[in-house]
């Protein structure tokens, strides 16, 4: 909790903290209604300051699981998002049957096509914690810059020898189809001229 001067609470990080533990709540309130055939919860923008979606993830449901005994047989299905590690929670019905995954308090089951893959939640947790500090290193987290900065300099480097490719085919001389035998034939004259001269 940050201090303010004087060694006050700064009113405006305690009402930040207030409305983040409130959200919390409500997102342990919504999964437990979900879980007994509520209506799933809505993918609206939640308070501006926590900067956060409002759908129940892996962490929601392994939080409950950890603070209520009752939900321990409840299990749930969920679809991945954008990030290999974020997922949702979805009905059965919604889910993608190529890739999809299940968690209860036995673990979790990911499904790829015809392939399974268990883990146990602490397994899972591990393997989340290493993805992110691993994102963290410069290599990976920049990789996608550096992937497209890469590709766009070939690209580019590319393009830039077949433009100069065709404007010497247009424009140099020696090159010309009907000027590149008399060229040659000029020069090895002048080759020998300058050896029959000793001139260097």
């Amino acid at each position: 909790m940050m201090r303010a001067k004087g060694g006050n609470l700064d009113e405006s990080s305690f009402n930040l903290e207030k409305k983040k533990s409130m959200f919390q709540n409500q997102r342990m309130n919504n999964l437990k209604q979900y879980m007994k055939g509520g209506p799933p919860p809505k993918e609206d923008k939640t308070i501006e300051e926590t900067k956060d979606e409002e759908y129940l993830t892996p962490f929601d449901f392994i939080t409950l699981l950890r603070s209520d005994p009752d939900m321990a047989d409840e299990f749930c299905y969920l679809n991945k998002r954008d990030d290999p590690y974020d997922w949702k929670i979805i009905d059965f019905d919604k889910r993608n049957p190529k890739e999809y995954m299940t968690i209860s308090s036995r673990g979790i089951t990911h499904f790829l096509d015809d392939d399974a893959t268990f883990l146990t939640i602490e397994e899972w947790e591990r393997e989340v914690t290493m993805y992110h500090k691993l994102k963290q290193i410069p290599f990976f987290r920049d990789y996608k810059a550096w992937k497209n900065f890469t590709l766009w300099k070939h690209l580019n480097r590319r393009n830039m020898m077949r433009d100069r490719s065709q404007l010497l085919t247009q424009d140099l001389f020696i090159l010309d189809k009907r000027l590149n035998s008399t060229l040659l034939k000029i020069r090895q004259i002048c080759i020998e001229e300058v050896s029959q001269r000793e001139i260097f």
